[in-house]
Order: C-alpha cells, then sequence, then structure tokens
C-alpha cells in the first residue's frame, strides 16, 4: 500500500518526485497524482496529528456518491457486401 504519508513529508523536505518514488518504492506518477490530489485537497505537511491514515487516504481518494454513467458506444455497421467479399476464398 502506498504510504501518502511519507510521500507528503519527503515533499516538505525538497526531495523531488523521482527520489521519492524510489524511496516509498512506488510510481513517480503515483507520486505526482497524490501531490497534485494534496494540493487539490488544502493538504500539506507537517499533517494534523489526529489524522489517521485512513483518514488521509480517504481525504485524497474520496468514495464516489453517484453511481457510474455508462454512455452506449455507437458502432457503424459492417456492410453486407464487404463483409461477403472479406469471407469468400
Amino acid at each position: 500500500m502506498t504510504n501518502y504519508r511519507e510521500i507528503l513529508r519527503l515533499h516538505s523536505l525538497g526531495l523531488n518526485k523521482t527520489e521519492i518514488a524510489s524511496s516509498c518504492r512506488c510510481a513517480r506518477n503515483t507520486v505526482a497524482a497524490t501531490l497534485q490530489r494534496a494540493a487539490n485537497c488544502g493538504l500539506q505537511w507537517p499533517l494534523p496529528e489526529e489524522m489517521s491514515d485512513k483518514q488521509l487516504s480517504e481525504r485524497l481518494f474520496p468514495a464516489s456518491s453517484t453511481k457510474p454513467v455508462y454512455k452506449r458506444c455507437r458502432t457503424t455497421p459492417m456492410s453486407t457486401r464487404s463483409f461477403n467479399a472479406a469471407a469468400s476464398p
């Protein structure tokens, strides 16, 4: 599991994303996304002492309260002529 608290702490010390990723053993994109989400939430190091790792994770990745929207994929039907031409030897 990604240690979001450690990512924020190392960032506050001035480490770059590559160095943080190496230290936390995660992808650089994970570090970048975590830092962006933290900035969007107004979170920065030091975090409030009472904030648990679970609360931090929930703050960075809030559960979606709405149902996902599925869009119908429009497909263009293959013409019978091109299908028959491709199927014949």
